[in-house]
């Protein structure tokens, strides 16, 4: 068995893939060995299907769904997906409200609402329902090269959910913080003043998509330099 764990963006408002489609909204595969957690599944179902299977993904491949938030672009092909494979594992945050979560458990095998940090299987971690604009659940992928840090929209603010990372795993680097930043209103002063916090925190390389902003993200190209990744649908990222 090997110890290869990989991230896939299978739907995003970008793709890297011109035979991708693209609509506003964001998920991506998380690869551990042969299992296969999907994180959100973007705005609509038919497409996040069509991108899954141009990737090589089939519904029937995921033992978990993890759903950062139930906003539309993050959930809108969830009831798709789950008509296609009920017997997946549900993570959605504590504080989800009672007709999503009760909506959800009618059409899946179990949901699990995750309040504080959490082991979701061996290597992949929540950090929490986090508190923001709007209550959200982000990921960490753990690897040897260090963490891998995966945001939906990042509503808690993007440095909340990274200093909740290095609190949770205080002596491990964050090799890579991938996802949507929500920084598409936010002015090129205070943009400048996030990057040299995320440096600060000894964030090693950034791959912004989503609800970042193109002028937010070019601005991370540039500070970031050699360290940035561009993401989009299509992305494929593989670690050890």
């Amino acid at each position: 068995m090997t110890n290869t764990k990989k991230i896939s963006i299978v739907f995003d408002n970008t793709t890297l893939d011109p035979g991708l489609k693209t609509e506003w909204g964001f998920a991506c595969v998380i690869e551990l060995d042969n299992e296969k957690s999907l994180f959100d599944t973007g705005n609509d179902g038919k497409i996040l299907l069509s991108n899954m299977a141009r990737l090589g993904y089939a519904p029937k491949d995921f033992s978990r769904l993890i759903i950062s938030h139930m906003h539309w672009d993050h959930v809108g092909g969830v009831i798709d997906f789950l008509h296609h494979n009920s017997d997946v594992i549900v993570y959605m945050p504590a504080s989800s409200l009672t007709d999503d979560i009760n909506m959800i458990k009618s059409i899946s095998k179990s949901v699990v609402l995750v309040s504080e940090p959490v082991e979701i299987t061996d290597g992949l971690f929540s950090l929490g329902d986090l508190p923001g604009y709007l209550n959200e659940q982000s990921v960490v992928l753990k690897t040897d090269e260090g963490l891998v840090v995966l945001t939906g929209c990042a509503h808690p603010g993007v440095l909340n959910i990274v200093k909740r990372a290095r609190v949770s795993f205080p002596d491990v680097p964050v090799k890579l913080l991938i996802g949507g930043f929500h920084l598409l209103h936010d002015s090129t002063e205070s943009v400048i003043e996030l990057i040299e916090k995320l440096k600060r925190l000894n964030v090693q390389q950034v791959a912004p998509t989503h609800c970042t902003g193109e002028k937010q993200m070019e601005l991370c190209r540039q500070l970031y330099a050699g360290h940035y990744i561009k993401a989009g649908a299509g992305l494929k990222l593989q670690f050890k």
